[in-house]
């Protein structure tokens, strides 16, 4: 950078006939609009300490943290509207907070565990992505950004802004402009959605884009619900949806707490969820044709798995134990951003509602459906993840702590990391300071809030999300 301002100031001496020129000011007196560019610059901190392993009792500067973390969620639980919490937070292959909050039924004092089965919403739709770019990785899909009617051959919808078709890559991302809702016409008394694709897509005919591909965030449960079952319907024929995510998902990762069919024997090990306009217990009805944008169920042990799905590829070094399932440049690819929305704090990815904190990328998939919450989310660059299994129906403007309990711990650990580096090299001592000033907020905590209680409207529904 010195050599580039040198050598422009040269030429601009040159311009002007100067015999002799000043040197130049150091970089640190640099300046615009009166704002030390040079400083600001290095204070953005893109230095990320490497994940370290946690010595054998947890960190005080952790338990803090996770002080902080009971008091927020002990803050969201409510007897009448939220009354069972399941929580769980991991640090690379170590779990470090489990605990369960206020009941697995009313009238009961047993507390949920991390064995306690939930529905997990749309929390499901990660299992729809990875489908994806698993039948890519295969070579079934030729690109994520082939149109959807290559795989669906039988798919139109009109639109009045473009004649491009829209993409796989859309549809993961909802940048599709889709109708959120599919126009499923046939149902019953415990099963939502019984028409087949082809009524579907015969009734999609009817329908319109709301939104141009790519202007806009417009979340779409029929994107979802088409990926799932139409692509495999024509690239594996007499395979379904539900039972390929079974054999090529969910039993390689060891996920046998984790299906879409609540049967009797499952429903007496789940957390009994409650409609949160009355307080009666909620159905456990059946999606039907729209299972895979929401109906699946786990617990905290499973979905702690599938965060280690995503951990393994940012381990330096390490053993890719999960390479098998998804290659670990497909899944690097799954984790980026694809939409960053203006206000600068969050965006979209496939299938991400994506927060920005300080340098850090959180991912986080959130689900509601009748009687449960569900809130899954990773830190990539910390090997930090969370889970969160709610029964009732939480205000979603009171899922935001779920971010706010990413306030108190990102800094705790990434402070741990920085200090436990620079114990070993001097040098990286700038490191923990650069991070103790990024973590000094330049907006208020108020407008922060806002602008991820808008996501979070954004993104609610009465039924599935």
């Amino acid at each position: 950078m010195a050599c580039i301002l040198a050598l422009l100031s040269g030429t601009i001496c040159v311009l002007i006939g100067a015999a002799t020129c000043a040197p130049l000011p150091a970089l640190e007196s640099f300046s615009i609009r009166g704002r030390p560019a040079i400083k600001d610059f290095l204070e953005n901190c893109p230095y990320h300490p490497d994940p370290v392993d946690l010595p054998g009792a947890i960190p005080d500067q952790i338990l803090t943290a996770l002080t902080t973390v009971d008091g927020i969620l002990t803050s969201v639980l409510d007897p009448n509207v939220v009354p069972g919490i399941a929580a769980s937070i991991t640090y690379r292959d170590r779990v470090i907070y489990s605990k369960g909050f206020g009941t697995v039924k009313k009238g009961t004092a047993v507390p949920p565990t991390s064995q306690t089965l939930f529905r997990i919403a749309s929390v499901s739709k990660i299992f729809v992505v990875i489908t994806i770019y698993q039948l890519f990785e295969r070579g079934l899909v030729t690109s994520l950004d082939d149109p959807f009617v290559k795989y669906c051959p039988g798919f139109s919808i009109n639109s009045i802004y473009s004649s491009q078709d829209i993409t796989l890559r859309q549809m993961m991302a909802q940048m599709s402009g889709l109708p959120r809702m599919s126009p499923c016409v046939n149902s019953t008394a415990n099963i939502l959605c019984i028409d087949t694709t082809a009524e579907i897509l015969e009734g999609l005919k009817s329908e319109i884009l709301i939104h141009p591909p790519w202007s806009l965030p417009s979340y779409s449960n029929l994107a979802f619900s088409l990926l799932g079952r139409c692509v495999l319907e024509n690239v594996l024929p007499g395979t379904s949806y539900e039972d390929y995510v079974t054999a090529f998902i969910l039993s390689p990762l060891g996920m046998n707490n984790t299906g879409f069919n609540i049967t009797a024997s499952i429903a007496e090990r789940m957390a009994v969820g409650y409609n949160s306009n009355d307080g009666s217990v909620a159905s456990l009805y059946s999606l039907g044709w729209d299972s895979p944008s929401g109906q699946m169920y786990s617990n905290i042990d499973d979905m702690n798995k599938m965060l280690q799905f995503f951990y393994d590829i940012v381990v330096p070094f390490a053993p890719r134990k999960d390479s098998a399932l998804l290659s670990e440049d497909l899944r690097r690819e799954m984790m980026l951003p694809s939409f960053v929305n203006p206000d600068g704090y969050t965006g979209f990815g496939t299938p991400w509602e994506i927060a920005f904190l300080a340098n850090y990328t959180i991912l986080t998939k959130s689900g509601n459906i009748g009687g449960y919450s569900s809130f899954f989310t990773v830190v990539p660059d910390l090997l930090l993840g969370m889970n969160l299994l709610f029964t009732g129906g939480p205000d979603l403007n009171q899922i935001v702590p779920g971010v706010e309990i990413y306030v108190a711990l990102i800094p705790a650990m990434a402070n741990m990391g920085a200090r436990m580096v620079s114990s070993m090299s001097p040098s990286m001592t700038t490191v923990s300071n650069c991070l103790s000033r990024v973590w000094t907020p330049r907006r208020s905590t108020s407008h922060t809030r806002s602008n991820i209680i808008f996501r979070w409207n954004f993104l609610s529904t009465p039924k599935s999300a």
